[in-house]
């Protein structure tokens, strides 16, 4: 475990550093896009089912309809939002929770309290990375069982030699699951409900 947090100070260290001209780059078009602060904060559950606060850069704008509701995730994100989205760029300042110890480079993905994966406590075992087997294998391509699989798998045996794997072909992953659905059907990122689901709450 001490190599393995020794290997993601290191990595997230280089990376901030390579990455930082392009995150601001990234943070100030989106400021101006959005009017807004382009960093975006949200509880996710971690290691041993602690939460923390994740940070990405803010891809969805804040548009309403007529009753005052959140748009739908998708209608929400721009093309330059989903640009982000697709290459991944968004999550660049979770290198910010890897250095703070939130995150791990490679690990399941850090989950919102309200999805059906956060009750899964073997997927809190370890650290939730910024990549990890269900992004290198098709991401939103996957079923929740596949997913779920791939995580447990992680867990079981994660020696430091997969993390650099993993590493090692997540760009190429980006490149060759580009076309994949940026949201699930049967979720929304923001988890934020719209006027039908209140609608259905207060029926």
């Amino acid at each position: 475990m001490a190599l393995k947090r020794a290997f993601d100070i290191v990595v997230a260290s280089v990376g901030l550093v390579v990455t930082s001209p392009i995150t601001l780059s990234i943070g100030f078009s989106m400021a101006v896009a959005y009017k807004s602060s382009p960093l975006y904060r949200q509880i996710r559950v971690g290691l041993n089912n602690k939460p923390f606060t994740i940070y990405k850069i803010k891809s969805m704008s804040d548009s309403k309809d007529a009753q005052g509701f959140l748009l739908s995730d998708e209608h929400r994100t721009s093309r330059l939002g989903k640009f982000l989205r697709k290459t991944h760029l968004d999550e660049l300042p979770q290198l910010l929770n890897i250095l703070k110890g939130d995150m791990s480079i490679v690990g399941p993905r850090p989950v919102h309290a309200n999805v059906e994966e956060s009750k899964d406590t073997k997927r809190h075992l370890v650290r939730p990375g910024l990549t990890g087997m269900v992004q290198i294998s098709g991401k939103n391509l996957l079923s929740h069982d596949e997913c779920l699989e791939l995580d447990h798998n992680y867990v079981d045996n994660h020696p430091l030699s997969r993390d650099f794997m993993i590493c090692v072909r997540t760009p190429m992953s980006i490149v060759k699951f580009r076309h994949a659905p940026h949201f699930k059907e049967s979720a929304q990122i923001s988890h934020i409900p719209n006027q039908e689901a209140l609608k259905r709450k207060i029926d």
